[in-house]
């Protein structure tokens, strides 16, 4: 697949390189520079020295993170990659409990004293003041300093080490398909991409293939999710000393929305849940079933009469991106032109690939790149804008000081599904028949039949902490009956 592999020399020229170890080395000074000069943080120029020193190791860390995650992402079992995201884990780590007496001044200070440290020439600092204001509203949570350094350093070994094991044994998994045609195995991206296209004589045996690999290790994800709600939970419990920490209260906050936006949201959800269970019937109308199988409800549209489902080659997704965007502003179709000749986005199906897609950035370069597994679906074709979506909005603010481009999952969704819906409308002006019609809405139908179930579950998921057996009986539940 040409043009869909990374290029990621415009910050290094691979994981060997020199420069890793350069920036590794001033990440590592600046620790020691912050912790050297902790004692004067309730002076103003110390603790504008104190901002800019963690804001620069903070981009560099970020900008060696992404490089080692996005060769992690192309292949799982790649060890260097892997020690590397270990090593950086410590690292970022240390950095936080270096900069937490900082923090924790900042969090109780007066607006006299905010006023003066953000009265600066240099951006860094001087656009500081929503994450400070941030940091002030959840004061009421913070613990001491010790306290606060002690749950940074064992993230690395706990909170965090659960999830790069669940990354590790994902991106290992071979997926044993059955078919009349015989038995292939494939990698978990490979696999779950089938269940997205329109080969459906092959998606039955891929669901089951994918089944029957994470049943095998059921036991180590039941774990993972266990001690993750178990972390979420203790932690919360800690953080109630002055008043009650709420399961949702930390993604309310990351979210910067309310619990009553939250419950709003949901209780329009659920009271129209009619909706997609509605589409969910007319989709296996469509497919010709009584009702909708587990290995379909990603899949792409059957073809209606004797045609076949459409398959996009990557050039000619990119062209249809281009020509949606084009309509909505030249800026944006250029932009994805550039993304493309500058290696800013790996779509090429690979061995031992990582599940899903995301956009992520370069930090000290300010680079956007896009991750996600092509295999020619529309449902690929509109996760590609997605991503891309993603990506613009990080490239439009690229002129910005980075601690002023900190923005909610709320806010980046708005973006890239502004994005999609651009491709989609254009898809749609394109179609001249009803049936082409509905195959362009056919994505649509399928989020309205599943987003809801899968919001519950996980507001399932951070309700409780449940033993092995109930957790995987939940995983196996549908809620949309």
């Amino acid at each position: 697949m040409k043009n869909a592999v990374w290029d990621l020399s415009i910050a290094y020229q691979g994981l060997n390189d020199p420069k890793v170890e350069q920036d590794i080395e001033l990440i590592q000074r600046s620790i020691s520079l912050l912790t050297h000069h902790q004692e004067e943080r309730q002076h103003v120029v110390a603790m504008q020295n104190a901002i800019q020193t963690m804001e620069a190791a903070s981009t560099l860390l970020n900008t060696v993170s992404t490089l080692a995650n996005c060769h992690a992402s192309t292949n799982a079992q790649n060890t260097q990659a892997k020690q590397l995201i270990g090593r950086l884990s410590q690292l970022s780590s240390e950095l936080e409990q270096a900069f937490s007496p900082y923090e924790n001044v900042l969090a109780f200070a007066d607006v006299a004293f905010i006023q003066q440290v953000l009265d600066h020439d240099n951006p860094s600092v001087a656009g500081q003041g929503f994450q400070i204001e941030l940091l002030q509203r959840k004061a009421q949570t913070q613990l001491s300093i010790a306290e606060e350094q002690l749950l940074s350093a064992m993230q690395v070994d706990g909170r965090d080490a659960w999830g790069r094991l669940y990354d590790n044994i994902t991106g290992s998994l071979s997926i044993t398909i059955d078919t009349e045609q015989g038995t292939e195995t494939l990698g978990f991206s490979a696999a779950a991409s089938l269940l997205y296209g329109g080969e459906f004589a092959k998606q039955e045996a891929a669901w089951k293939g994918i089944q029957s690999a994470m049943k095998a290790n059921d036991t180590s994800f039941a774990a993972i999710v266990n001690a993750l709600a178990g972390w979420r939970h203790n932690e919360g419990k800690k953080r109630s000393h002055n008043s009650e920490e709420h399961f949702l209260d930390p993604s309310l906050r990351a979210n910067r929305i309310q619990r009553e936006t939250l419950e709003a949201m949901m209780s329009v959800a659920k009271k129209h849940r009619a909706i997609g269970q509605k589409a969910g019937k007319l989709m296996a109308k469509v497919h010709g079933l009584p009702s909708m199988t587990p290995w379909n409800h990603l899949a792409a549209m059957p073809p209606l009469g004797n045609g076949e489902a459409k398959v996009y080659e990557f050039a000619e997704g990119i062209e249809v991106i281009k020509c949606a965007f084009e309509q909505v502003n030249p800026e944006m179709a250029e932009f994805v032109q550039t993304m493309v000749d500058n290696g800013w986005i790996d779509a090429a199906p690979s061995e031992n690939r990582r599940l899903g897609a995301y956009c992520t950035q370069l930090a000290a370069t300010r680079t956007p790149l896009v991750f996600m597994t092509w295999g020619g679906s529309r449902s690929d074709l509109l996760t590609l804008a997605h991503e891309l979506g993603h990506a613009f909005h990080n490239w439009v603010m690229r002129d910005l000081p980075l601690c002023r481009t900190s923005y909610p999952m709320t806010l980046a969704e708005t973006a890239s599904i502004f994005a999609e819906n651009i491709v989609r409308d254009y898809l749609l002006e394109q179609a001249k028949t009803s049936e082409e019609k509905l195959e362009m809405l056919w994505e649509e139908l399928s989020s309205a039949y599943a987003s809801p179930s899968i919001f519950r579950f996980v507001l399932s998921l951070k309700k409780r902490s449940i033993k092995h057996a109930k957790r995987v009986n939940l995983m196996q539940t549908s809620y949309v009956s």
